[in-house]
């Protein structure tokens, strides 16, 4: 797959931009179009839900807001008649705080990162512009503290879907790194902002996919 740079636009706005020609494979087909998705606002808020899904799920807890049942031990239940000693919530995290995560926690920021996803949907179906913008800020902060106490909401995951995520950043570092100045830590990190990632699971992810890309080419050349 070809690829080259040219210059788009002038003066302060001017920028380069990367062209890639060629038919795309299947695998390098849907790569791509997961890439554009998360240029867009509902493939971001989706690609924080999958990547927030695990956490709660291996704490027995809802993966996403809906009717529930809750008690004050945190026990809960998709909402049905309600009865003493339990009330209603949409919210992950009223459940999580009542089973004693802390709001730092790994599933504190999952299960709140939620909460406001949920509110931001909401309001942007309302056309309520100025609750969606603050939705954002709350939920943009959680992932940014999430990141700086260790990537919580990206939990590694292994399997084909990374491997193919992990090659694909590769060759996309492969081919920025034949004309660009910045270093090699730093360039893996430009590429990992792209896909979400933090700067130490970029380089991880680069390394790994560089490591596939080696060994796809051994095997080839046996």
């Amino acid at each position: 797959m070809p690829v080259r740079k040219e210059p788009r636009g002038s003066g302060l706005t001017s920028s380069e931009v990367w062209i890639f020609e060629g038919t795309l494979s299947g695998e390098e087909s849907a790569e791509q179009k997961r890439l554009q998705d998360l240029h867009t606002v509902e493939g971001r808020l989706a690609f924080l839900e999958q990547a927030c899904a695990p956490v709660l799920e291996e704490g027995g807890l809802p993966t996403q807001c809906g009717n529930f049942l809750c008690d004050s031990d945190g026990n809960w239940e998709v909402a049905g008649a309600l009865r003493a000693g339990w009330t209603y919530t949409l919210s992950p995290w009223t459940i999580a705080q009542r089973r004693g995560h802390k709001i730092d926690s790994k599933v504190g920021f999952a299960a709140r990162m939620l909460d406001d996803i949920h509110f931001l949907r909401a309001a942007r179906a309302k056309g309520n512009a100025d609750r969606a913008i603050m939705m954002a800020f709350y939920l943009g902060h959680k992932v940014a503290s999430s990141d700086i106490k260790g990537g919580h909401a990206e939990k590694t995951r292994t399997g084909p879907r990374n491997e193919l995520r992990d090659i694909a950043m590769a060759r996309q570092f492969q081919v920025r790194s034949a004309t660009s100045r910045k270093s090699a830590s730093a360039l893996k990190t430009d590429i990992g902002r792209e896909y979400g990632l933090s700067r130490s699971t970029a380089i991880q992810a680069i390394d790994r996919g560089l490591q596939l890309l080696s060994e796809e080419e051994r095997t080839r050349t046996r």
